[in-house]
């Protein structure tokens, strides 16, 4: 994959001389020659590669689910998960594919919080809702302008030794789909550069015009192109989706982008009709993200079944049919681990994902794309906290250099807050009775507890046996509930927190 360099671009000169130039980059699965030597997935973090126009994978189910395990609420406790669920209601509020209005989003939605810059933290939501750009099928735009095809050597008349590449285009204009050498109005160009041995070697995109303001990056595809590094995004956050990534979004999702798709494994007929299974289908329009909660991983056996109405075309009529799915865990999966180091360095790795499931009609089995993506994604966040690189000879803490970590912050003056958040903490109980007459009393009980901490209320008559009232999450560190006061004036109450 090409790489970016640290430039920029005078956007409102560019935008008096072309219009609305939003661009786009496609991702799926890496072709035979999109190698490490052409400069493809060098990091080893890419989970794809990009694709020409008409070769993208895409959801064509209507609902994608999420969830955290045990060890990203451990780990980043209520804020990281607020961070998550923000990411996704950026992506639930992109309107349907037919209604997008480039112009409607801005070029640049980058914005910096000093107070996270002094605390060297990296944003866990914007960092987030560039992963899911990925899982949507856009590859980051700035990096995928040039690439290389293909690289020749040859001996010249001297016996010397010349070589030649083959550059090509991935990044596509949203309303023509053509080409571009655009990201965001501004336009890029690219350098050829080779190193190593054996050689690797890149296009490298940076901006046609150096004195840019649009410095860095633009697009929020791009946000997580370069997480090893991990370096010019302290203190960075995005507060939504620029023209670039919407216009990706709009070509993915619109009912008139048709394709050779299957169903994705497990969808199976809602009823005796037999299942098409792989047709010519529309984009889906719109797609949404919806929370499942610990109930999957807490309760043996936990499943859960969605109906949907799928549509697709047989010899040019568009029909439909009543499918559904069943989930034994949400479609992706957010976690935390100590994920070890990035390959010949000290630099902890930030994060991994397994790569996009994508799959192709058995018509198409030969072909680059079109393509879907099936559920079975895992994103993991390493545990960064607090940690210090001594570059030799520099090996006192005075010397050392303070490495990013993850934090959560935005435009508030509020305080950033710096991961991991503990968790735990024994909860407790507080009792009130409420009404006016000894016989029509209730028990109004309180548990206050650290927000999203599972914890299972228990009653007992003689504390020594004890029945299961309800499992609960205290969402905001509080549940309140009440209890008749009429049939056992002994009843004790207990709250046991759940692992």
């Amino acid at each position: 994959m090409a790489f970016f360099l640290l430039f920029g671009v005078r956007y409102f000169l560019v935008l008096l001389l072309c219009g609305n130039a939003f661009a786009f980059s496609l991702l799926g699965p890496a072709e035979p020659w999109q190698t490490r030597e052409l400069g493809y997935n060098v990091s080893g973090m890419e989970v794809g590669a990009p694709k020409n126009i008409g070769e993208e994978y895409r959801w064509n189910i209507p609902v994608i689910t999420y969830g955290f395990d045990r060890s990203f609420v451990d780990y980043f406790g209520a804020p990281g998960i607020r961070a998550v669920d923000d990411a996704v209601r950026i992506l639930n509020e992109v309107p349907r594919a037919d209604q997008i209005t480039l112009t409607n989003y801005t070029f640049d939605s980058r914005r910096v919080n000093y107070p996270a810059l002094d605390l060297d933290l990296v944003d866990l939501k914007s960092t987030t809702l560039s992963l899911l750009l990925r899982q949507y099928g856009l590859a980051p735009a700035e990096s995928s302008v040039w690439m290389l095809r293909g690289r020749e050597v040859l001996t010249n008349g001297s016996g010397g030794a010349v070589t030649n590449y083959l550059v090509v285009t991935r990044n596509f204009d949203p309303t023509s789909y053509g080409p571009s050498a655009y990201v965001n109005v501004g336009r890029y160009t690219y350098e050829i550069f080779e190193w190593g041995n054996p050689p690797i070697a890149a296009a490298v995109d940076f901006p046609a015009d150096p004195n840019s303001s649009l410095y860095g990056f633009s697009s929020v595809s791009y946000f997580t192109e370069h997480g090893d590094a991990f370096m010019p995004y302290r203190a960075t956050y995005l507060t939504g989706f620029t023209g670039d990534d919407v216009g990706g979004i709009r070509y993915l999702l619109n009912e008139g982008n048709v394709n050779h798709e299957p169903l994705p494994s497990g969808v199976r007929a809602a009823s005796t009709n037999a299942l098409v299974a792989e047709a010519l289908r529309p984009g889906r329009g719109k797609l949404t993200w919806e929370k499942i909660t610990e109930a999957w991983q807490t309760q043996s056996g936990w499943n859960k079944t969605v109906r949907f109405t799928d549509s697709y075309y047989d010899d040019g009529v568009l029909k439909s049919q009543e499918v559904e799915r069943t989930m034994t865990r949400p479609d992706i999966v957010f976690s935390a681990a100590d994920l070890g180091l990035v390959t010949n360095s000290i630099n902890p790795v930030p994060y991994k994902m397994t790569g996009p499931k994508f799959r192709r009609s058995s018509v198409l089995a030969d072909a680059a794309g079109p393509g879907i993506m099936e559920p079975g994604i895992e994103i993991v966040f390493g545990m960064l906290g607090k940690t210090m690189a001594n570059v030799a000879p520099q090996n006192t803490e005075q010397s050392g250099i303070r490495l990013a970590r993850w934090g959560s912050f935005d435009h508030t003056t509020n305080a950033p807050v710096a991961y991991p958040v503990i968790t735990f903490g024994a909860p407790t109980v507080e009792v009130a009775l409420t009404g006016s007459t000894a016989g029509a009393q209730s028990v109004q009980w309180t548990v206050r507890g650290v927000a999203e901490q599972r914890v299972r209320i228990q009653v007992s008559g003689d504390l020594a046996n004890w029945a299961e009232l309800e499992t609960v999450t205290l969402t905001n560190g509080t549940h309140r509930f009440s209890t008749a006061n009429n049939a056992d004036n002994s009843r004790f109450l207990r709250v046991v927190r759940v692992q």
